[in-house]
């Protein structure tokens, strides 16, 4: 028998904090857990905004406001930070405007983004049993960030 607990707790640092997650070459995320306190906030917040009301009323609009707000709770709360990310050969430093722009531009930056942010395992708290053998990596990605086998969830849904 296991203890369903000990399975599934996270680290409340590291749900709020985020954790650094390798993604191709040399590039490194530091990220928050889906749901986490600020998220949650925020997306309320976003969502009782009238401009975003506004938008919802059309089905013109409605599917881009749901992505704009997705990308935009992702850029705020969850992508928290980043290491040697470039565009263009020049050096992008990590600000809500750059993560806005990146994430929007290459969508599977986002699905691995979205895919870690939803995968408990990489929020776990440690525990002795834990293996010392264990890489302390997360389980979804890869330092190639293939992603291969994981299904990460739908960017659009991410806002509630």
């Amino acid at each position: 028998m296991a203890d369903i607990g000990a399975l599934e707790r996270v680290d409340p640092r590291k749900v709020e904090d985020g954790v650094w997650v390798p993604y191709k070459a040399d590039i490194r995320f530091r990220v928050a857990k889906l749901d986490n306190a600020r998220h949650t906030a925020r997306r309320r917040e976003l969502q009782q905004s009238d401009q975003y009301r506004l938008r919802l009323r059309s089905p013109a609009t409605a599917e881009e406001a749901n992505r704009e707000l997705g990308v935009q709770l992702v850029a705020e709360t969850i992508l928290l930070d980043w290491e040697h990310v470039e565009l263009d050969g020049v050096a992008l430093p990590f600000t809500v405007e750059n993560a806005m722009r990146v994430l929007t531009d290459f969508p599977d930056v986002l699905a691995f983004i979205v895919a870690v942010a939803s995968d408990s395992q990489t929020y776990r708290l440690r525990t002795d049993e834990d293996g010392a053998g264990n890489s302390g990596r997360p389980s979804v990605g890869t330092t190639s960030g293939s992603g291969a086998g994981k299904r990460a969830a739908n960017p659009a849904t991410i806002n509630g």
